[in-house]
């Protein structure tokens, strides 16, 4: 049986709540598994968010002034979309920290 060393605090990084646990290597296993889901969530959204990239690429608009005379300004508003390897590095990095979560259990 393991025994009860000295109280510690382990606190979550996304909320408030802290969790008091009496043994240490019980509180270390618990932040391993908490690292874990954090890496494995963040990997999810970097895999869809890349793969929306890649399927559908969204666009963005950037106005640009063409010529300017006094009060009178000219301006060109033209339409841009995101390439297609950003995506492609998304949905990379979010493979890498998947397998990284998958290998830390």
């Amino acid at each position: 049986m393991p025994s009860a060393g000295p109280l510690t605090a382990v606190g979550f990084e996304f909320g408030a709540a802290y969790a008091l646990i009496a043994d240490d290597r019980l509180a270390l296993r618990f932040s391993r598994r908490h690292y874990v889901r954090v890496l494995q969530t963040a990997g999810a959204i970097l895999i869809a968010a890349g793969l929306f990239i890649i399927i559908r690429p969204p666009s963005y608009s950037r106005e640009e002034s063409v010529f300017k005379l006094g009060a009178l300004e000219a301006k060109i508003q033209q339409q841009h979309s995101v390439p297609g390897w950003v995506g492609g590095i998304a949905l990379g990095a979010g493979l890498v920290l998947v397998v990284l979560g998958l290998k830390k259990r």
